[in-house]
């Protein structure tokens, strides 16, 4: 028998709208996945760019950042768990890195990680996921504060030299 009547149809619709929901949910949890590990990666390189510093007070700077990036990993972390996952953290906890002065590298993961964010918080808009969304503007914010902040540590670093 055919499902034609007004009842059957939305059925069959709400069914279909929480399949989208889960596997938006799904790819929602993936890419967190990745920008976590991108998070942590960004501020292990800092932290290793920070301590080769040769002057303390630009090392502070450094540090400070690296303080608050693992507070937005955090808010990362949240974000997975409201959402029913669970952050694997071994990825991020086995990349080692090592400073080579070089810390335009360190302004490119962040420009990344930005552009990143900017398209998770579109996704997530898009999808209905307000309060992800919002958690995302939080860190969009932040990023925007962190690149400002990296790009005047090179200038400062630049003008030292």
């Amino acid at each position: 028998m055919e499902k034609t009547g007004l009842i059957d149809r939305w059925i069959e619709r709400m069914s279909d709208d929480a399949k989208s929901r889960k596997e938006n949910t799904r790819k929602l949890l993936e890419n967190l996945q990745e920008i976590f590990v991108e998070e942590v990666k960004l501020a292990k390189k800092l932290e290793a760019e920070a301590n080769y510093l040769p002057y303390e007070h630009l090392t502070k700077e450094a540090l400070k950042i690296v303080k608050e990036k693992g507070k937005a990993a955090e808010q990362m972390v949240a974000m997975v768990e409201q959402l029913g996952g669970e952050i694997n953290r071994a990825e991020a906890n086995d990349y080692t890195t090592f400073a080579n002065g070089q810390f335009t590298e360190v302004l490119k993961m962040e420009t990344a990680l930005g552009e990143r964010l900017v398209e998770e918080l579109n996704a997530a808009e898009d999808t209905g996921f307000d309060d992800i969304a919002a958690t995302f503007i939080e860190l969009k914010d932040l990023h925007d504060k962190h690149q400002e902040e990296i790009e005047r540590l090179i200038m400062k670093i630049n003008a030292a030299l």
